[in-house]
């Protein structure tokens, strides 16, 4: 990992080029679909273009291997239980095509056996750190597995969008407010009211033009049919009540996140699935495989000593 004052500094790796290629990353509050993953030196050169002149940025060598997060909450003192482990899947379409958009969907799950899970341990290691800066709230370290080793990419000190929603999935039911009310209070809860034993799954539905281009404020107010009175499940972002019919809000293209829990990664699927397609809104897109690949990503995290054999990953990779 290197860090770059400008696009121009950035130009250097050209000259010591490795492959298989270079992640490149905005250092600040910039757009997640800001990020390119880049493998032959005209993509990279064409990449540093599309930023400011003053722009940091972060480069990172391509790993390849398991991308896998692990999050923990901190009360200012000590680690909560239980941890939780996210697959998430960035692309924005089907198969891993299309732009990155930071975030098209995700699957959650706690972790049973911390003790035995080395990228909790890994994590665990911060504790130190955030009690002396008094921190309190969720941190989540996102790694590259290979069997040579973990590589951490980044560490977010915030909740994650759209894993806190399919975190939420397997929480009990309890106003997640209340969770973030007590730490603020130091109140210091002894466990989150997560279920273990489940998995979560978080499905982005957004409308054109999205992830292309910002929306057209003459597109305000396009009718969103299906939803449930109770709207469980369903966690809207860019929309708007009018009339009891909910409609776009013509902000950024990304309606709602739809999820899904069961007691194998299959069964959420399922579930999340069978509620995106109750949704009739003209120009829903979504993609279709969202946990697709988790359980050989599961099983190979598993063999190389990574992730401990509990029931729940039997359950999931058999």
């Amino acid at each position: 990992t290197e860090s770059f004052a400008n696009p121009t500094a950035a130009k250097s790796i050209l000259d010591g080029w490795i492959n298989p290629g270079y992640a490149i990353k905005p250092s600040g509050n910039l757009d997640t679909g800001k990020t390119f993953i880049v493998r032959d030196k005209d993509t990279y050169s064409w990449a540093l273009e599309q930023f400011s002149g003053d722009q940091n940025l972060i480069v990172q060598r391509i790993v390849e291997g398991v991308e896998i997060s692990t999050e923990g909450w901190f009360n200012g003192e000590d680690w909560l239980n239980p941890f939780n482990h996210t697959i998430e899947y960035k692309r924005f379409l089907t198969g891993d095509l299309g732009p990155n958009t930071g975030c098209s969907g995700n699957l959650v799950w706690a972790v049973d056996k911390p003790q035995k899970d080395q990228l909790v341990k890994n994590l665990k290691k911060l504790g130190p750190f955030l009690k002396a800066a008094g921190y309190k709230g969720p941190i989540d370290l996102n790694t590259i597995a290979t069997s040579k080793g973990i590589f951490a990419l980044e560490l977010t000190a915030r909740i994650g969008y759209d894993a806190i929603e399919a975190l939420y999935e397997i929480m009990e039911p309890q106003d997640l407010g209340e969770v973030f009310d007590s730490l603020g209070r130091g109140d210091k809860p002894v466990d989150l009211p997560v279920k273990k034993g489940m998995f979560g799954i978080a499905i982005r539905l957004t409308v054109p033009p999205y992830p292309h281009r910002k929306a057209d404020k003459r597109d305000k107010g396009l009718p969103i049919i299906g939803l449930p009175e109770d709207l469980d499940h369903f966690y809207l972002t860019d929309v708007f009540l009018n009339n009891n019919l909910y409609q776009w809000s013509a902000s950024d293209g990304v309606l709602m996140k739809v999820g899904g829990n069961g007691r194998t990664i299959k069964e959420a699927t399922a579930a999340a699935y069978e509620r995106a397609k109750s949704i009739r809104v003209e120009g829903a897109q979504y993609r279709v495989d969202i946990a697709s690949g988790a359980e050989r990503n599961i099983s190979q995290l598993k063999k190389w000593g990574y992730l401990a054999s509990g029931s729940l990953l039997r359950r999931a990779v058999g």
